[in-house]
């Protein structure tokens, strides 16, 4: 029994990455390109990591060097991560520590229509959250920004996700 174990385990190891992606299995490269294969346009490349901060800590780098902008506008009250750069990112206290972290990190106002700034029914209220952020682009930076970083859903924010404010906006 032990030995049809040994065996099985054996084979399933073979099948899998044991180690960082610098030290590449065959699977891994196969996965990569059946990805590719169904992106859109000209998007090529895939890169995999190991959480949600790493992706996030990746997401940064890579909008900083495409665009040779460093400024990046997040949210209020929304997780990103615990790594070095993410914890910038990420705007709750409870999830800081007394070292610094947010170079080149800004936070807007969350459009909360429960418990935000301004009330769901002002008629107005995407245009004034969507402010909120163009004054902190042109009072905190230098114009320019490499990257809006936000949550698809909200999730930590505590924001109704059926409201769809300034993140739709053009």
């Amino acid at each position: 029994m032990s030995s049809l174990c040994c065996q099985s385990s054996t084979r399933t190891i073979r099948k899998l990455q044991h180690s960082s992606t610098l030290y590449l299995h065959p699977t891994i490269a196969e996965y990569a390109k059946m990805l590719v294969d169904k992106m859109p346009g000209n998007l090529s490349k895939v890169y995999f990591v190991n959480s949600g901060s790493e992706a996030n800590d990746l997401a940064m780098l890579m909008a900083r060097v495409y665009t040779q902008n460093f400024d990046i506008i997040t949210l209020r009250n929304g997780y990103h991560g615990m790594a070095g750069q993410t914890m910038g990112l990420t705007s709750q206290n409870t999830w800081k520590y007394p070292i610094p972290h947010n170079f080149g990190i800004h936070h807007a106002i969350n459009a909360d229509p429960e418990r935000g700034y301004w009330s769901h029914d002002d008629d107005n209220i995407t245009d004034k959250y969507a402010n909120d952020v163009k004054n902190l682009i042109e009072q905190a930076t230098c114009g320019n920004i490499a990257a809006f970083i936000t949550e698809v859903g909200f999730k930590s924010l505590g924001v109704d996700q059926s409201n769809k404010f300034y993140v739709f906006q053009r």
